[in-house]
């Protein structure tokens, strides 16, 4: 894998979803001097703050099973609080940009999906996160939701707060007013591989797809230079060929549109899988010989620059390969090795 091509991944940084949790007995919870269970973060100084977590995020299924939607706890505090909460819920916000943008990420994904079931709430939330972000980072970010209002929101709030042009995440053939939106605004945008109802199986299944959304977005006035297209990544542990067909819609999404941006949700592909970090480095690399130039990646963990450090003759690389390929089905050699302590890691 050429590293040169690793420098050229944009990375769209994925952090900032509400869907995100942290362990309520892990090191990124603490209680305070008051009893108050509160995440911990950095201010732009570097200096440890806390962040009480809301009644209203303890109150969850979630925090009662041992997680805290720490994000979400972000956005309650910031919008619900009293002075100082919404303080700390805007500065936990940006300690979450601040590390994505200075581990390189050109776009920042936002997601507010999970903070209600109600629409009009979602649409207040996102707008809310955008002008909070738009005021302090001057990159562009990427509008993420399941419903086109939220991402109408989103984009109508980047656009007021005067910065670079958002991204779209997303559109597909069962909700092509995302594509009207994004004409309209003139935003780049990520294409889904779905089709009108349920998700692709195949390669073929993902090129008709994406040659159909892709038509009716050239048609829309968008140029292949601002569309994005996703294989729809899967996790492999549930989905055992999943990358075998994602590479292979990669390769022929590049053959038949040289100009287009290729992402995908990568890090989706080792959920359940030990040592993920070298699972993810290791698919990063093939995903990229393949074509993809772009995804959404936590850039804290998962690096275009961790690809120039594996050695491709190492046996853990090989593994993952390996598995990934089919070749070490459900990835059983991997696993074997990892519970062994063969697979040594080069991070």
């Amino acid at each position: 894998m050429n590293a040169s091509k690793a420098h050229r991944f944009i990375i769209i940084g994925e952090n900032i979803h509400c869907s995100r949790r942290v362990k309520r007995d892990g090191a990124r919870v603490k209680t305070a001097a008051d009893g108050s269970e509160c995440l911990i973060f950095e201010d732009e100084f570097g200096n440890e703050a806390l962040l009480p977590v809301p009644e209203s995020i303890r109150n969850t299924e979630v925090y009662r099973n041992g997680s805290v939607p720490h994000v979400a706890a972000a956005v309650e505090a910031g919008r619900h609080g009293n002075d100082a909460e919404r303080k700390l819920g805007e500065a936990y916000l940006c300690w979450l940009a601040r590390r994505q943008v200075k581990r390189g990420s050109q776009y920042l994904d936002v997601n507010v999906d999970e903070i209600s079931p109600e629409i009009a709430e979602r649409d207040a939330a996102m707008r809310w996160v955008v002008g909070v972000l738009s005021r302090t980072f001057d990159i562009p970010l990427s509008i993420d939701s399941s419903e086109v209002s939220t991402l109408r929101a989103g984009v109508e709030a980047a656009q007021q707060a005067g910065g670079p042009r958002p991204m779209l995440n997303s559109a597909s053939l069962e909700r092509l007013e995302a594509v009207d939106l994004a004409a309209r605004y003139h935003c780049p945008v990520i294409v889904m591989s779905s089709g009108e109802a349920g998700l692709p199986e195949g390669v073929e299944d993902r090129l008709e797809n994406l040659d159909r959304i892709i038509g009716k977005c050239r048609a829309a006035g968008i140029p292949l230079s601002d569309m994005f297209a996703d294989p729809l990544i899967y996790t492999v542990s549930a989905s055992p060929r999943v990358g075998l067909i994602v590479l292979e819609t990669i390769r022929q999404v590049r053959a038949r549109y040289p100009e287009i941006h290729i992402a995908g949700g990568h890090s989706n592909i080792s959920f359940g899988l030990p040592n993920r970090r070298l699972l993810n480095a290791v698919w990063l690399s093939m995903a990229i010989e393949a074509g993809t130039d772009s995804g959404l990646i936590d850039p804290l963990t998962c690096h275009p620059d961790d690809v120039a450090k594996l050695d491709p003759a190492s046996e853990a690389v090989q593994l993952a390969r390996d598995g990934f390929l089919c070749k070490d089905e459900h990835f059983m050699e991997y696993i074997m090795a990892h519970r062994e302590g063969r697979l040594k890691s080069p991070f």
